[in-house]
């Protein structure tokens, strides 16, 4: 079983997002792309939560997470039929 983030994790998350995209403008993208496994790989609860205090705390940071959800759907229909897909949160 794989170690994925816990809730306390997620609200550090949202926190560190704010503060980057307040002093620097934009997040660097390994880190979105480590938040985007963990989002990929956590407790459907605890990704809740993350989007939840995302919106609440750091609405712009939603781009970063949920345009690849855009990206990926319009891909499907180039998948190879039975391979595996991530499954979006809605």
């Amino acid at each position: 079983m794989v170690e994925s983030w816990s809730t306390e994790d997620a609200n550090q998350a949202v926190v560190a997002i704010a503060v980057i995209l307040k002093r620097f403008g934009a997040l660097p993208q390994v880190l979105a792309d480590a938040y985007q496994h963990e989002i990929e790989i956590g407790d459907v609860s605890v990704t809740r939560r993350f989007y939840e205090q995302l919106a609440v705390n750091c609405p712009t940071a939603l781009d970063y997470f949920t345009e690849r959800v855009v990206d990926e759907r319009e891909s499907e229909k180039d998948r190879v039929k039975g391979s595996l897909r991530k499954i979006p949160i809605d």
